[in-house]
């Protein structure tokens, strides 16, 4: 037999510690208002905010491949852009 639990959605203050954990500050992270973004994410679940997380991040790496794709040679880590709350 099957079984199901019903793990109810984060509250905000719990989507808050999901976004400061996925996404720390630091040299890849500027400035993000978490308790912003973990009121706007209301009905998210922590699987949606890991989604979220994870192509926030990715935009940056996208705009380094354009670079690179358009020819620019010298690149380094300090050439990628942080994620913000943009």
């Amino acid at each position: 037999l099957e079984k199901r639990i019903f793990v109810p959605l984060p509250d905000v203050e719990a989507r808050a510690h999901i976004l400061k954990k996925l996404l720390p500050e630091g040299r890849a992270v500027s400035n993000l208002p978490y308790e912003k973004i973990a009121s706007l994410t209301d009905g998210y679940s922590g699987s949606d905010i890991h989604v979220i997380c994870k192509e926030s991040a990715m935009v940056p790496v996208r705009k380094l491949l354009a670079r690179l794709e358009a020819g620019e040679e010298k690149i380094t880590y300090e050439n990628l852009e942080p994620v913000t709350y943009e």
